[in-house]
């Protein structure tokens, strides 16, 4: 199973999955079958990745949203500013 089938299966199953500071969270963890326990472990670094690509996509879409619709902003080039931003946030937090 693949780390996106595995959480696609997760999430469908009842599960939530977070992600911070590098970390995995799974709830209600004691609902996780030995069998799921070991694939999350097999796929912790791709399911972080995944999630934070959500959350970055999500980051995105309201930036956007925000620009187009309070600031007038026609969509291509609110997601422009939207992509500029989303960038500039990333490359400020590579410093830390």
């Amino acid at each position: 199973m693949s780390a996106h089938d595995l959480l696609l299966h997760l999430r469908a199953a009842g599960f939530r999955l977070d992600a911070a500071d590098n970390k995995l969270f799974v709830a209600p963890a004691s609902r996780l079958s030995a069998a799921h326990r070991a694939d999350v472990r097999t796929h912790v670094g791709d399911l972080l990745l995944l999630i934070d690509a959500e959350y970055e996509r999500e980051a995105f879409e309201e930036r956007a949203a925000i620009m187009e619709y309070d600031g007038g902003m026609s969509r291509p080039e609110a997601e422009a500013a939207a992509r500029i931003e989303i960038f500039n946030q990333r490359n400020n937090h590579a410093d830390d």
